[in-house]
């Protein structure tokens, strides 16, 4: 499947379109079928779906209008304006950033869901909200600076292609820049659950099964690293065909976040397989996770047992040694 052919764009958006309605469908059917309740987690992967929709929607109109799968050479020929591509390559950036970041947010919040569990370690727990709150500034930020790249001017984006290239200054500095925290924060997100699932209690196949689900993001981490590739290339003035390395781009846009969402929902295909209800999966890592703390607390309490029934005893002892020294005071006044 070629990344700068309209047919592999075409198939890769068809399929990573039905995969992924799929699977968010399997999900809250799952939660339905259990009588789960509905958290965070599965609200926000509604916006997370519906902006991909709306990336696959943006990449078959530029197939459809013959901005990408097409060369410069072909593009110019038939004389079409390149401000197209150029509106539909922002709008991609603005929605692949809100879908990987409501995407991302879910997953961290599942994370939560499972594997903090009360009484246990608070480090876990500031870990995800510190990493959420990146994430939304990240979104924020990503959001925010890609219609505003070539100044408060829209009419920048229709004019030829060098007054774009004396306004549009700061465009690959800013995709680098987005290349760069995107791979920390899909890195980071991947490794987060690995600690936690090898401590499980649970036989090794089950861990590593565990892991296989999570490990399914990487990969839209192997689409981060292309895309970095490929910007690098670009800032660096390697690349003759823009146009195709923006169908490019799109593919690995397309390909990141739709795996990403694969891959935060694939927990509902356990359901559909073993037919065993979430609850009691995530009752199992609870427990497991939990054990520590458990055997923690009944140790304390033994010892805190002990050392009151020692306390006891002694001032038993003491009032006992009290009473005796009492008692033979009062003999000696009597005796004459």
């Amino acid at each position: 499947m070629s990344t700068t052919s309209t047919y592999g764009l075409q198939a890769l958006s068809g399929a990573l379109l039905g995969v992924t309605t799929i699977t968010v469908a399997l999900r809250f059917y799952a939660r339905r079928s259990q009588r789960t309740y509905f958290g965070a987690d599965d609200w926000l992967i509604i916006p997370g779906y519906l902006t991909f929709v709306g990336m696959i929607a943006c990449a078959l109109l530029g197939v459809n209008l013959e901005q990408f799968g097409h060369t410069d050479a072909q593009i110019a020929a038939k004389k079409l304006p390149f401000s197209i591509q150029a509106s539909l390559v922002v709008s991609l950036d603005i929605l692949s950033t809100a879908s990987l970041g409501f995407t991302r947010i879910s997953a961290l919040l599942f994370f939560r869901r499972v594997f903090c569990v009360p009484g246990g370690t608070k480090t876990l727990r500031a870990v995800i909200y510190s990493t959420i709150a990146i994430i939304s500034l990240w979104m924020a930020a990503f959001i925010i600076i890609p219609p505003l790249q070539c100044g408060p001017d829209l009419s920048v984006w229709s004019a030829p292609a060098k007054v774009r290239a004396a306004h549009c200054t700061i465009g690959p500095k800013f995709i680098l820049g987005f290349c760069i925290s995107d791979l920390v924060i899909e890195t980071a997100i991947i490794w987060i659950p690995v600690p936690l699932v090898l401590r499980l209690q649970a036989s090794f196949q089950r861990r590593m099964a565990v892991l296989f689900v999570f490990f399914t993001a990487f990969v839209s981490l192997g689409a981060v690293v292309a895309r970095l590739i490929i910007t690098t290339k670009i800032i660096q003035k390697h690349v003759r065909d823009k146009s195709g390395t923006n169908t490019t781009q799109t593919f690995m846009w397309i390909l990141e976040a739709g795996f990403a969402l694969i891959a935060v929902n694939l927990p509902t295909l356990w359901w559909l397989r073993k037919k065993i209800p979430t609850e009691k999966v995530l009752a199992s890592m609870r427990s497991a996770m939990s054990l520590h703390s458990v055997h923690s607390t009944q140790r304390g309490l033994h010892t805190s047992q002990r050392t009151e029934g020692t306390n006891k005893n002694m001032e038993r002892d003491q009032s006992s040694i009290s009473k005796g020294g009492a008692s033979s005071r009062e003999s000696s006044i009597v005796t004459p």
